[in-house]
């Protein structure tokens, strides 16, 4: 209203301005359209309408024509009389749109970036991006919102039983579509949408200027979300939701956004190699001209935009606005289209900040699909306080994002008073709808089915929810499995939760091997200083735990991804052709002690333990001396003290059941993660101490269009030394250090271990490994007429093991000490000159899920048959 107001008392003022005003809408849902331009025809005065597609548009040179122009929509022009004020309503009319097949110059013109006046205006605001990015210390004051709906909801709810359930839906449904160009629907005239889920937030942002590092933080003050996700886990699904909608910053070289990096339009580095660029047109944006600089990507199939940067006019060359949207061929899973707009605000320093920023989506199982689920995410920043910081103690051991204590606390009326925009009457009410969908039988069923295998454990309540469940029976996926030393193993087990007991938690298994005839099994008793919402695995941890337990394991198998006795892990081809091929380096292991483990948000985490380990040789493993004087054993005992520090800095956690499903569901790899694990034991037997010291690093490096490389790099070193002299000595062999390999020896692809080493194959005392794998993104498919609409996506990766063996710890050589374990026959050293290396090449993101590699062993190959220097492996993998 008060916008109108303005407009009215602009009009009574004076006769000698030709005036326009009024709101934009879609002329097939009526819905207001933000950001349209309009500017006078054959003048540089224009302007953006705001959020509700409202306008205000005057000028003196008695210019009678306007012209409403956005990407999606034809361009409609609108006649006034000279000298008179007018309010007007434009409906502009949806058209087929494809980014990649915006004209903005004539087709068959050729490109040229040499002498091209859009390029020297690109250099110039290149060259002032920095001076005009705000830069000093501040505190920014935001409001998020998050929606999700399901679009077009036009379902026929009469056509069956099951569809006539859900009749009551209609009167949540509503007929205004929020952005038809996000939609490639053309035969509705309507295109309605059920409101699902909304979240918001307000939060106060904080950046300092910093020597020698800036730093950004943010504080939650209040956060709510209503809707069908609220019977969903909320830890792992809001960090995943937080992972794909980011603030983002057209000025940035890079764009993160839906777990991807985009090249920005913007880009110092890749910009003008990746997009073509021309000048539009000159408008006037909130009485400042703007020069209109289009750009469209070279490559369509590549992760990048067409749209608009309006630069101011003047010699600062800041940007004022953007409109960009991707391409529909983009090599982007689940997406069918994405938009984005954004607007910048000088501050009273002279610089310029994101005044707010419209992210619009839809997430299909297929880019034909006619039904999608529409995602409109909205950040405003209301204002920006300049040269303010808050509390350091808001952020003690808490990371760069806290949330208050009392952030989900508040009242609707609350929401009502600091929404910068209301929401609307259908968002209103997601509530209400989730709870009428939720007291369907049907949808109950499907509800606890999919919990179920998502927590793969079973709830004992009677209505199988996991809600008010004190006991749940699991892992179900590891109830049964095949290994070669068990043959098959049947496992039961469960863990308390918290309506049993809100600190103290329990939790056990029980398995038995048919081919051992061994009974096994563990338990664990847990008390939890922090509260829990559900299970005591959940983050941030800080746990002291009692455990002990017996079963199998097979030293040197890396478990990293995965529990040892999935069932989905069982299989290797080879070996069920030929059982003789099994992996028989294992040892049935007694364990027993205490642990104390806490994490902080910051990234940090702490573990240490006392334990107690019997050891007896399983399978093809034996401790024979080599001393044939000596009686050889059949097992050994061993006391330990572990630490382990990780520090992962960003990185979010998850209030996940176990650390398992960690790697299952985290979207978000981004964060380093640096490592230190260090054990100390005594072995009983041969009355010696002994020290192992381990350092990793894991990280992701983004290489924008180039696509990113997955690292892991690690180190460790083991000495052994006599208890009553100090003086250094030979290590048993089962205390040496073996290259990690694949967990078990099959089909599937392992995170960071070795796929063509057997297990127990290299021994060493000191070790350095690397896994580099690099995903290229399509960098070379999309460049491939007809290959490029598959969408996959090349992956080579190359692990390599350097290592040494002391002669006091090496059983091959002749004359070394009589109480070193003999090697097994398949057990060598690596030498000093030559590492161990394989490499794979593969392709991922076939049918949107699989991953092939073949992979072949560089070294030590003699005397392996061809399917132990090469083999083909698999994973299964969704990525956006």
């Amino acid at each position: 209203m008060l916008f109108f107001l303005i407009a009215n008392v602009a009009e009574a003022l004076g006769n000698d301005t030709t005036r326009i005003y009024g709101v934009v809408l879609d002329a097939q849902t009526g819905q207001p359209i933000p950001y349209v331009q309009i500017y006078f025809q054959g003048t540089s005065i224009g302007t953006l309408s705001n959020e509700k597609g409202q306008f205000n548009l005057h000028n003196q040179r008695n210019s009678t024509t306007a012209v409403f122009r956005m990407m999606g929509y034809k361009t409609e022009r609108s006649t006034i009389k000279a000298r008179t004020s007018q309010k007007v309503t434009i409906r502009l009319v949806p058209e087929i749109y494809e980014v990649e097949e915006v004209v903005i110059v004539p087709k068959r013109q050729r490109y040229s970036r040499r002498n091209n006046p859009a390029v020297e205006l690109l250099d110039s605001v290149l060259a002032h991006k920095k001076q005009n990015a705000l830069d000093t210390n501040y505190v920014a004051h935001t409001y998020e919102k998050l929606t999700m709906n399901i679009m077009p909801f036009d379902f026929n709810l009469d056509r069956n039983a099951f569809r006539r359930e859900l009749k009551f839906l209609e009167k949540y449904v509503d007929t205004l579509a929020l952005s038809q160009t996000l939609h490639n629907n053309q035969n509705s005239t309507t295109y309605p949408y059920l409101p699902i889920s909304i979240r918001e937030k307000i939060l106060q942002e904080e950046y300092r200027k910093t020597s020698p590092f800036k730093r950004q933080r943010a504080y939650i003050s209040s956060k709510t979300w209503a809707g069908m996700d609220k019977y969903f886990e909320q830890g792992t699904l809001d960090a995943n939701i937080n992972a794909l909608f980011v603030p983002v910053d057209v000025r940035n070289n890079n764009i993160e956004l839906m777990l991807a990096d985009f090249v920005s339009p913007l880009s110092s580095t890749q910009g003008n190699a990746f997009y073509h660029y021309y000048i539009m047109d000159t408008v006037l944006l909130d009485n400042t001209v703007c020069i209109d600089l289009g750009f469209v990507p070279v490559n369509s199939y590549s992760l990048g935009f067409s749209g608009h940067i309006y630069v101011v006019n003047d010699s600062s060359y800041a940007v004022k606005a953007c409109i960009m949207q991707v391409s529909s061929k983009i090599n982007l899973n689940w997406i069918n289209n994405l938009r984005i707009t954004q607007r910048f605000e000088q501050q009273s320093n002279g610089q310029w900040a994101v005044e707010s920023t419209l992210m619009e989506t839809s997430f299909v199982l297929h880019r034909w699909m006619k039904h999608s689920l529409y995602a409109r995410y909205q950040r405003n920043t209301g204002s920006f306080d300049l040269g303010e910081k808050l509390a350091d103690d808001l952020f003690e051991m808490q990371g760069d994002v806290v949330v208050a204590d009392s952030a989900e606390q508040h009242k609707r009326g609350y929401w009502n008073e600091v929404r910068p925009v209301p929401i609307t009457q259908s968002e209103q009410v997601c509530d209400s709808l989730s709870a009428e969908v939720m007291r369907l039988k049907s949808f109950q069923a499907i509800s606890k089915t999919v919990a179920i295998v998502r927590e793969g454990y079973l709830p004992t309540t009677p209505d199988m929810t996991f809600d008010s469940s004190k006991f749940d029976i699991g892992p179900i996926f590891n109830t049964v499995s095949y290994n070669g030393i068990e043959g098959w193993r049947v496992s039961v087990g469960g863990m308390t939760t918290v309506a049993a007991h809100p600190h103290i938690f329990f939790e056990t298994h029980l398995a038995y091997g048919f081919k051992d005839k061994r009974p096994k099994g563990s338990v664990a008793l847990t008390y939890a200083f922090n509260s829990k919402k559900h299970y005591v695995g959940e983050s941030p941890r800080h746990n002291l735990s009692l455990f002990g337990g017996y079963d199998v394991e097979e030293q040197s198998i890396s478990f990293e991804n995965i529990t040892r006795d999935n069932i989905f892990f069982s299989f290797d081809p080879a070996s069920w052709a030929d059982p003789s091929k099994w992996n028989h380096k294992a040892q049935y292991v007694a364990r027993g002690g205490i642990s104390y483990e806490q994490e902080w948000h910051n990234g940090l985490s702490f573990f240490a333990s006392a334990e107690y380990e019997h050891n007896e040789a399983a399978g093809s493993v034996r401790y024979y001396f080599v001393d044939p004087k000596l009686k050889s054993i059949n097992s050994f005992q061993t006391a330990k003290l572990k630490l382990h520090l990780t520090y992962s800095p960003n990185r979010p956690l998850y209030n996940s059941r176990n650390e398992k499903s960690k790697h299952l569901t985290e979207l978000s790899k981004r964060a380093p993660i640096f490592g230190l694990k260090n054990t100390f034991g005594y072995m009983i037997e041969h009355d010696m101490f002994y020290n192992h010291t381990e350092l990793s690093a894991e990280y992701r490096l983004m290489m924008s269009s180039f696509g990113y490389i997955d690292m892991c790099i690690r180190g460790g070193a083991v000495f052994g030394f006599d208890r009553k002299n100090g003086n250094l000595r030979g290590l048993p062999f089962p205390k040496l250090l073996f290259a990690r390999t694949v967990a078990p020896k099959g089909l599937f692809i392992h995170k960071n271990a070795f796929n063509q080493i057997e297990g127990l194959e290299f021994a060493t005392d000191k070790y350095v490994s690397w896994h580099l794998t690099y995903h290229l993104n399509g960098l070379i498919l999309n460049r491939i007429p007809f290959v490029n609409r598959l969408k996959w996506r090349e992956v080579v990766s190359f692990n390599g093991l350097y290592g040494h063996l002391s002669d006091r710890n090496n059983a091959l050589l002749e004359g070394c000490a009589g109480d070193l374990y003999k090697f097994p026959a398949y057990t060598h050293t690596l030498s000093t000159s030559m590492p161990y290396m394989e490499i794979s090449v593969g392709i991922e993101n076939i049918f949107r899920f699989l991953r092939i590699d073949y992979i072949r062993r560089l070294t030590y190959t003699e005397g392996l048959g061809p399917w132990q220097r090469n083999g083909i492996k698999v994973a299964l993998q969704l990525t956006m």
